[in-house]
């Protein structure tokens, strides 16, 4: 959609300059949001995405893109079976993927074990077997309990608890021989 062609963006000759395209005292024009105007008709978060995608719509709504469909915008073009799928989207301070569903961020790899395994039993948590958090190859993914993920982590070398361990060790070591 071209910025001129949206209905509240035309121009009107005996507006000012300051006030091009507002409309005081009134709401966003974009249906169903109630936010102040902040220029052209639209609310702040609504001109940006007029402005970086051409639709001030976009990114908001993925009604016509099923979650199968996004998370496979997320991954690697090339997938061999038995390889790690390193998520190419989103990803928290530790390291997992993660997509919206409804406003809600959830984590990549449960939506992917989900969609191509099935359903996680209540009570139990993904383990990643290749221990590597942004994978979401539903083969590396086991559902076990929460004890079990902490003690299969403890047990390996590169698990963050294993690491501040041995620069415990390490910083020890150090103040003895000082």
């Amino acid at each position: 959609m071209d910025i001129e062609e949206h209905a509240d963006f035309r121009l009107d000759e005996n507006r000012d300059r300051e006030g091009w395209g507002s409309r005081p005292g009134m709401g966003c024009s974009v249906a169903g949001c109630a936010r102040p105007v902040d220029s052209r008709g639209l609310c702040g978060a609504h001109r940006m995405r007029m402005i970086r995608y051409g639709d001030p719509n976009a990114g908001t709504a993925f009604d016509d893109e099923s979650l199968a469909d996004r998370l496979e915008r997320g991954l690697p073009a090339y997938r061999p079976v038995d390889a790690c799928w390193i998520w190419q989207g989103a990803k928290n301070d530790r390291g997992y993927g993660q997509i919206r569903m409804h406003g809600k961020a959830i984590y990549a790899h449960r939506a992917m074990y989900e969609i191509h395994v099935g359903p996680i039993a209540k009570g139990l948590e993904l383990d990643h077997l290749c221990r590597e958090p942004a994978c979401v190859n539903p083969a590396h993914l086991e559902p076990v309990t929460h004890r079990e993920n902490i003690r299969r982590g403890l047990n390996c070398k590169t698990s963050p608890a294993s690491l501040a361990r041995a620069e415990r060790c390490v910083r020890a070591w150090k103040a003895g021989r000082s």
